[in-house]
């Protein structure tokens, strides 16, 4: 008698297939899935692992830095020399052209010795197209090798001198300290002593260095004992290049007033560093710091005199503090016949006031001047 064989599968047996179905989709699936890339220094140092995220956020920032100064420029090497365009050039026809990029300006005007620091139109220039690009075309007798100037920039609701952004040369009044383009084309060019100069650069070794803390001894030091003292130890320690950081002035801070800010650079005038913040937070006065370390000078308190006599001192290459009524204080630290140069301690920056707008200011906050005669 023959049997039938028995039924196999029925709901149960679709049910397992679907089941092996979903499980082998799922499996085609997840080898599908796209694996997340690492970057070349992740994966070449497992050390950095914990600290992925944070090294992948910066990459992410720099690339998207990297689109926004490309996104006119075109290239990164375009934007690196974007000076070739922006600044003050001489043209091949003896003619000059000065270009400024400054997207929320509504005027700008060159001044300097060619103007009497005047503003003139003839040296106003004109925006040229959307992007803020400002242009201004010159004859050849307009300005001259090593004038100095500036520019007078205008916004809503306000204005300013300021440097060129693309100044390939910006030098220092000895007397007021204040800085400003030079124009610079002599008639003879600087002529390269080694034609054939090609630096090792296989690999590229920089040594990160500061000229003004390079040295041994107390104060800033400068470039010519950063050339013979410490340039020779860099080489002969293999580096073939240096990476010079930003010289900045000091500006006040939540750690650091205004007056700190000033006294320190009073002392910096004379190659001392000192923390004064620290002396006036433990009750020390004005005068009091100045005289423990100006021992060689004499400190005057000069309350009550009028601006035309302290700047007798700035004259002198001896910078004046000026307290303010409102507990802050300023520096006087240079003057010409028309403007005092003041620093400001908030910013940092040395900036121009009227003769007769500082006299009148002063006296407003009562006169209160402190400097020193130095000995001899």
């Amino acid at each position: 008698m023959s049997t039938k064989p028995k039924a196999t599968g029925g709901v149960a047996a679709k049910s397992r297939k679907k089941t092996d179905k979903k499980e082998c989709t799922d499996k085609v699936q997840a080898k599908k899935a796209p694996r997340k890339k690492l970057l070349p220094i992740l994966r070449n140092d497992p050390w950095l692992e914990p600290y992925a995220e944070a090294v992948e956020g910066r990459h992410a920032d720099a690339l998207r830095k990297e689109k926004e100064l490309t996104k006119e420029a075109g290239s990164l090497a375009d934007f690196a020399n974007a000076h070739n365009y922006f600044g003050l050039h001489r043209c091949a026809n003896g003619s000059w052209v000065f270009r400024e990029w400054a997207p929320n300006a509504t005027s700008l005007v060159l001044t300097g010795d060619f103007s009497g620091w005047q503003q003139q139109l003839k040296y106003a220039a004109t925006r040229i197209d959307d992007h803020g690009v400002w242009e201004l075309r010159l004859a050849p007798d307009d300005i001259r090798h090593g004038q100095l100037y500036k520019m007078i920039v205008s916004w809503p609701g306000g204005s300013g001198e300021r440097i060129p952004a693309y100044a390939t040369r910006v030098v220092q009044d000895e007397k007021t300290a204040i800085f400003s383009a030079q124009v610079w084309h002599p008639d003879s060019a600087y002529e390269w002593q080694h034609d054939n100069f090609v630096p090792d650069t296989k690999p590229l070794l920089i040594y990160e260095c500061h000229i003004g803390m390079a040295q041994e001894r107390e104060g800033v030091g400068t470039y010519d004992e950063f050339r013979e003292l410490v340039l020779p130890r860099i080489a002969a320690d293999g580096y073939n290049a240096i990476q010079i950081m930003a010289i900045q002035e000091a500006a006040a801070t939540e750690e650091k007033s205004a007056l700190a800010v000033c006294l320190d650079t009073m002392l910096e005038y004379e190659g001392i560093s000192r923390n004064t913040q620290f002396l006036l937070d433990r009750g020390e006065d004005v005068i009091q710091i100045l005289e423990e370390n100006l021992m060689d000078a004499a400190v005057l308190d000069l309350k009550g005199c009028r601006l035309d006599t302290v700047l007798y001192y700035v004259n002198m290459d001896i910078p004046v503090l000026a307290l303010l009524e409102d507990g802050s204080a300023v520096l006087l630290v240079g003057f010409n016949e028309y403007n005092t140069g003041i620093l400001d301690p908030r910013t940092g920056t040395i900036d121009k006031m009227g003769m007769n707008d500082s006299a009148e200011w002063f006296e407003e906050n009562g006169n209160q001047f402190i400097t020193y005669r130095k000995a001899g």
